[in-house]
């Protein structure tokens, strides 16, 4: 069970860091648009699909949920319970991003 928890860990690590480079991408855009486009009667701003912000928030959670749950029970191995922390954090603080980012006038949300 111990090599199922170091898996799980590593995956949510590595799912973690596409996670924050894509949102961290949107909300570098959006910035950059709004920077070039200051002035004009059309501000700058990104586009966001609707379906994929969904997917978004829902997969998250559930990668939240399974590093609270590989966090609690990985009790004997250290660093699989840290990076499984460190994971559910990186999770937490990218839904926080996302949300500013769909709160701002910066993102405007589109059905493709």
């Amino acid at each position: 069970m111990n090599n199922v928890y170091r898996l799980t860990s590593v995956f949510l690590a590595i799912t973690a860091i596409v996670q924050l480079l894509g949102i961290g991408e949107r909300v570098h855009h959006a910035l950059w648009q709004w920077y070039k486009f200051a002035g004009y009667s059309n501000d700058g701003h990104t586009t966001l699909d609707a379906t994929m912000v969904v997917a978004t928030f829902v997969l998250s959670l559930c990668a939240v949920f399974v590093a609270l749950l590989v966090y609690k029970c990985s009790v004997k191995q250290l660093w699989v319970a840290k990076v499984a922390m460190y994971s559910g954090f990186s999770f937490c603080l990218g839904l926080v991003l996302l949300s500013a980012l769909l709160i701002s006038p910066l993102a405007q949300v589109v059905q493709r």
